[in-house]
């Protein structure tokens, strides 16, 4: 059976072509690995049974995968409505008209659809309206436009909303959280008491590899992922301040007017920001997932929290690409996604 995997040069897509590879997985499959590069990288060579250069948005010559893991696209809180647009949703056509022969559609998408809620997000909670953000909005149409085409196609579409996935080699999320460290401070805007969910990217990749290896689970619709336990924002910084530096933080707060003030002030200069509202918004209101409807149906039962992974931060640590276009690890509009 052959996968087509898209964004194999980012943290997800390297991820899920690793989990693919075991050998467990993979004797029945024939991967096929898409990135921006003119060619693969070592891993991706010796990972993958062929490799296409390609960006989405300018088009891809069809291929003959009967499953497609979409991991590809574009994260950035600063990047115009319109630069999102052809990314993620342009390029998610394109991607689509590209298959021919497909018969299951795996697209990550973002908690970034859904809006400001203080209760756990359930996936009907998200509509058209409810993003607060170009990036949420666009990822929004990428799903409308997987579910419109894999519905009058006969594909099985499975749509995946991650929040903030971190773990070996994430070169999104950790840049962002470094920024608010200082050694020996950690610099918190508000309280640092928000409630949220993350998604370890093992958990990701795990349910990837099981669903695209058994047939009997392919199903159609739209699932939250993520860590089965609820975060304090404040609590994830410590520990990860811990692992990078080998010491306690000296925790110092920054008033949210205070954020908001110097936000107003970087646009009213026509100054480039290091941070949007959209930013402070992920590091200052609840954000919690329902992962109800994909233990359920997907039978996704995730162990493990993110103090069990912190160590794999230093992994990343060296890395410093905040920006991802066409391949990326997703999750990284603002400090958190």
């Amino acid at each position: 059976m052959k996968v087509l995997i898209t964004g194999c040069s980012g943290f997800v897509g390297r991820h899920v072509l690793r989990a693919l590879s075991v050998p467990a997985v993979r004797q029945h499959l024939h991967l096929v690995a898409t990135g921006r590069q003119a060619g693969p990288d070592a891993e991706a060579a010796a990972l993958a049974d062929a490799y296409v250069p390609a960006d989405l948005a300018s088009g891809l010559a069809p291929v003959p995968a009967s499953v497609c893991v979409h991991t590809a696209g574009l994260a950035d809180d600063f990047s115009r409505p319109e630069t999102l647009h052809v990314a993620n949703v342009f390029a998610t056509e394109n991607l689509l008209r590209s298959l021919p022969d497909c018969r299951l559609f795996i697209f990550i998408s973002s908690a970034s659809v859904y809006g400001r809620c203080s209760a756990p997000l359930k996936e009907d909670d998200a509509i058209a309206t409810s993003a607060t953000s170009a990036y949420g909005r666009s990822k929004w149409l990428a799903e409308d436009v997987v579910r419109r085409e894999c519905a009058s196609r006969g594909i099985h579409a499975i749509i995946l909303r991650p929040r903030a996935i971190y773990g070996a080699g994430d070169r999104v999320l950790l840049p962002r959280l470094r920024r608010l460290m200082r050694p020996p401070s950690l610099w918190l805007v508000g309280s640092g008491d928000a409630q949220m969910s993350l998604t370890y990217v093992g958990h990701l990749r795990s349910l990837i590899a099981r669903l695209v290896s058994t047939p009997s689970a392919w199903c159609s619709g739209i699932f939250n992922v993520a860590d089965p336990v609820t975060y304090r924002l404040g609590a994830v910084l410590e520990e990860a301040y811990q692992v990078l530096h080998g010491r306690a933080p000296v925790t110092r707060h920054i008033p949210i007017r205070a954020a908001r003030g110097y936000i107003a002030t970087a646009r009213w200069l026509r100054l480039r920001s290091r941070l949007s509202e959209q930013a402070l918004d992920y590091v200052t209101q609840d954000c919690v997932l329902d992962c109800t409807r994909a233990h359920d149906v997907l039978h996704y039962a995730p162990t493990g929290t993110f103090f069990d992974h912190s160590a794999e931060l230093t992994s990343s640590s060296g890395a410093n690409v905040e920006r991802h276009s066409g391949a990326h690890g997703h999750e990284s509009a603002g400090v958190l996604q």
